[in-house]
């Protein structure tokens, strides 16, 4: 389990030690008032993180974002995840790559700079 903070302007990756991860968006113009943001995963071989159901081990990504009052953030839009079995225990996450989406309703220019977001996976 790794935690990282993300800066969402500096469009750089982070590496966990065993992944690189960084934060992608659609955001197209200042007036959109809908946009979305993906959390990007490169793993290391051999290595991986878990779906929302993690099955036999593992725990779940999770994002706790920190934004200003009355902003919506949606959960994650979870990608179909692999099977990744390790006898006998059978467990359901993403190898290699994955890409977390994020819904973002408001006007987001006004709190670009104000997000941050711990990561546990």
């Amino acid at each position: 389990m790794s935690c990282l903070q993300l800066s969402l302007l500096a469009g750089e990756s982070v590496n966990s030690g065993h992944a690189e991860v960084r934060l992608l968006s659609n955001l197209q113009s200042q007036q959109d008032e809908t946009f979305y943001l993906g959390i990007e995963m490169a793993m290391d071989k051999g290595w991986h993180t878990y779906w929302q159901n993690p099955g036999d081990s593992g725990g779940a990504f999770d994002v706790i974002w920190e934004s200003p009052e009355g902003f919506i953030i949606e959960n994650v839009s979870w990608p179909t995840p692999e099977l990744i079995p390790y006898p006998p225990l059978m467990t359901y996450g993403f190898e290699d790559y994955v890409l977390f989406l994020f819904k973002f309703l408001e006007q987001p220019i006004q709190i670009l700079e104000l997000l941050r977001q711990p990561l546990i996976f």
